[in-house]
């Protein structure tokens, strides 16, 4: 009689360990994995904000595979925790200026989008109608009189994202349905509101050819209308 035959609780051990090993060679698999590939890699931390992130595959050997992070840290993946990984879609490699066209449209691809162009310096990013923008905490060259020559009378797409991309659609739109326009401008505190909106009404006075009183009404009146949400805000909470 061969040990352990008959004895369930030995017969439970085994089946779960054949499904674990079919488990992990199923998605050895699905995915096969080369040095070079990206990979996305949920390490369930069980901190607050969970959610997996990007790595570049550097070696397999063994069935183990190293990865490196977007955050320039190296991990092991055994093949007990080859669940852990997935494969990136192409999309999500190197960034896209459009998050639609992302193919893994959730909260990590997001992310990593917006900060793989945050590290090329690039801080706008389109969702669709919608600027994304990050604040750069410097100043970048991009706001010069040729870069607002280059945005105007241009459709959304034409060219990079750009905030002055917004202000001259906002305008077109203006002239062409002779109708008042809104842009709304949120974000958290230091996310770099006011920034944002002196940049549309630069753009607006320098196409419509207008530096009127109008502009310092606006930017005066700004931190009036900050303070004012966040006593809303406050109130709401208490």
């Amino acid at each position: 009689m061969f040990p352990g035959y008959g004895n369930p609780a030995v017969h439970e051990r085994d089946q779960k360990k054949w499904a674990l090993i079919r488990n992990v060679n199923q998605v050895l698999k699905a995915t096969t994995l080369l040095s070079g590939d990206y990979v996305w890699m949920d390490l369930k931390t069980g901190r607050e904000f969970d959610v997996p992130i990007g790595a570049v595959v550097k070696l397999c050997d063994s069935g183990q595979i190293q990865v490196l992070d977007d955050e320039g840290n190296e991990h092991w993946i055994s093949p007990q925790n080859a669940s852990h990984i997935k494969p990136m879609h192409p999309t999500s490699i190197h960034g896209v200026e459009d998050m639609i066209r992302l193919g893994d449209l959730n909260e990590a691809g997001i992310l990593r989008n917006l900060l793989i162009r945050y590290r090329e310096h690039l801080i706008y990013t389109y969702t669709g109608s919608i600027l994304v923008a990050v604040n750069p905490y410097q100043l970048l060259p991009i706001y010069s009189p040729e870069q607002i020559r280059l945005y105007t009378n241009k459709k959304i797409g034409e060219m990079p994202p750009h905030i002055f991309a917004i202000a001259d659609n906002c305008y077109f739109n203006m002239q062409r349905n002779n109708k008042d326009q809104c842009c709304i401008i949120s974000g958290e505190s230091g996310a770099g509101k006011t920034e944002s909106t002196k940049l549309i009404l630069q753009f607006l006075a320098a196409i419509s050819g207008q530096h009127s009183w109008i502009e310092q009404q606006v930017l005066e009146a700004n931190p009036i209308l900050e303070g004012k949400f966040i006593n809303v805000e406050r109130d709401a909470s208490l």
